[in-house]
């Protein structure tokens, strides 16, 4: 709006004014009497009319997003807990929908734990090991027990195996489980050093299976340890006296103590064969020492004896020991025991790979004098 000289209005009427200054915004400049130029805003008509349109028009769009702003966020803030709250119909619909979820749910819980207790009341408890359910045979808990035991034994062993001064002895324990009992007793304050008769019956032509690891000779010092990794010969002569005599008067505790009275120990196999050969007819034997081969095996042990075998470090195992010969199959395999691995022991064995490990055989029968004492 343009002002006169002496301060008052122009008589330009205030309508005419605008268009006026709209009409002649597109030349650049409104002038009035005296007044200096005034610089058009939006530069031509066209311009500055629609810069205030769309001031206008974006005023009243933003109020209306506004609204509509605030229609959205109500919906998100409110949801169906705001309808419900001004629904009172709908409000207990959903307090009563929680309610019967929670009470379902309870219920559900209860019948699980009512269903358990009831079938634990049905079942027994184990009379004989309470770590094992009842229901189960007195075979089956047995198993059970020997398993749990040998596992609190061998974490007994880990716990003191600084206590063990043979390394052989712990790596038995980790591979033999019958062995992890004796080893735990060799991981004690107080390991057991004295042996234990045998306890059970011998019949002649049955050969017993034997374990250096037996607790009731295994802690008897033998050589550079203890039985229970020293004592393959002991333990195969034991084995083969029984079943050819069938005495059980002599245990591997017995025949470590007359090998070391004798001399006979060795540090490569424990016990030398000159020991089986001296010491058989002491004992009821007869000792016959030839050369390895299968042929000869199959055919000695067809003739009703058994064989001792002296077996080369790293083929029945990481260190030479004895091994026993004691029968023949109809397929011309062998059975054999090996008293320092229960899995050799497991299967039979062909002659010729057991001939191929050894170093010497000697053959083990009952002496002839003790065969016609027998007799009459």
């Amino acid at each position: 709006m343009a002002y006169s000289n002496d301060g008052r209005r122009s008589g330009v009427p205030r309508r005419s004014q605008g268009r006026v200054g709209e009409s002649r915004g597109s030349q650049g400049s409104v002038t009035s009497q005296g007044s200096r130029p005034a610089r058009a805003r939006g530069g031509s008509a066209s311009q500055y009319r629609s810069s205030r349109g769309f001031a206008s028009f974006n005023g009243r769009q933003t109020k209306l997003n506004s609204r509509a702003n605030g229609l959205r966020l109500d919906g998100r803030r409110h949801g169906l807990l705001n309808e419900a709250s001004r629904n009172p119909r709908m409000l207990l619909a959903l307090v009563t929908s929680v309610v019967l979820i929670v009470i379902c749910a309870f219920g559900i819980t209860n019948l699980v734990r009512s269903c358990v207790a009831e079938r634990q009341a049905e079942t027994p408890a184990n009379q004989l090991d309470s770590r094992v359910a009842g229901g189960i045979s007195d075979e089956m808990t047995d198993l059970f027990t020997t398993a749990l035991d040998r596992g609190d034994d061998l974490e007994t062993i880990a716990a003191h195996a600084d206590k063990v001064s043979d390394d052989r002895l712990l790596t038995l324990a980790l591979e033999e489980p019958t062995a992890i009992e004796f080893v735990a007793g060799m991981a004690s304050d107080n390991p057991p050093t004295s042996s234990q008769a045998y306890g059970e019956d011998a019949t002649k032509g049955i050969y017993p299976t034997l374990y250096n690891w037996d607790t009731r000779w295994g802690y008897v010092t033998y050589g550079n340890s203890v039985l229970g990794v020293t004592g393959s010969g002991p333990t195969c002569f034991s084995m083969a006296y029984m079943g050819l005599v069938g005495k059980n008067d002599k245990t591997p505790a017995d025949f470590a103590a007359m090998a070391t009275q004798s001399g006979k120990t060795s540090e490569t196999y424990g016990t030398t064969a000159a020991f089986f050969t001296e010491t058989a007819e002491t004992v009821g034997l007869k000792a016959t020492e030839f050369t390895p081969a299968g042929e000869d095996l199959n055919d000695v042990l067809d003739s009703g004896v058994v064989v001792l075998a002296q077996v080369k470090e790293g083929t029945f195992g990481e260190r030479g020991h004895w091994v026993l010969a004691v029968s023949e199959n109809l397929d011309g395999s062998i059975n054999l025991y090996d008293p320092s691995s229960t899995s050799n022991t497991a299967h039979p064995w062909d002659p010729d790979t057991v001939a191929g490990c050894s170093e010497t055989f000697i053959s083990l029968r009952q002496a002839e004098a003790e065969t016609s004492e027998t007799s009459e």
